[in-house]
């Protein structure tokens, strides 16, 4: 890490607060071509994830979502999870992350309680979510994972 870099996050730290998109935003100006997140050998740069946060925020927005509204994540770690995260985020959507390792009846419970409009799920809640017939008002979709971003 160059002083440079030191300085400027001193800086970025004694701010009184800044949102994550925001946060993206700037470092996608600042450091656009490094990489910004490596999950199993996959990596993004900062361009490219600021590229898939606002695609699929859009996509959530387009969708109806907004401003107050929740969208759920039971999944593992993932590029996926992390972009899904963060376009809720940059939407104005409450996300709220559900653990895999939950009951099926806990996690019936939370997602009833967050009032999850959307639920994305990967294999690891796939089998939970067929074997269970719930009556959820969420609509779900699946994470796929992809092998080129």
């Amino acid at each position: 890490m160059r002083k440079s870099d030191l300085n400027s996050q001193s800086e970025f730290l004694e701010t009184t607060f800044i949102s994550i998109p925001d946060l993206i935003e700037s470092e996608t100006k600042r450091y656009g071509h490094r990489t910004a997140l490596i999950v199993d050998s996959v990596s993004l740069t900062f361009d490219a994830l600021k590229r898939f946060v606002d695609k699929t925020a859009a996509a959530l927005q387009c969708g109806g979502l907004g401003h107050g509204d929740c969208v759920a994540i039971c999944a593992q770690s993932s590029i996926e999870y992390v972009v899904t995260f963060l376009a809720g985020l940059r939407a104005g959507i409450v996300v709220a992350p559900l653990p895999t390792s939950a009951s099926p009846e806990a996690l019936k419970s939370m997602i009833v309680d967050s009032s999850a409009q959307i639920i994305f799920y990967d294999r690891t809640c796939m089998i939970l979510f067929n074997q269970r017939r719930w009556k959820l008002r969420s609509t779900r979709y699946f994470l796929r994972k992809r092998k080129v971003f």
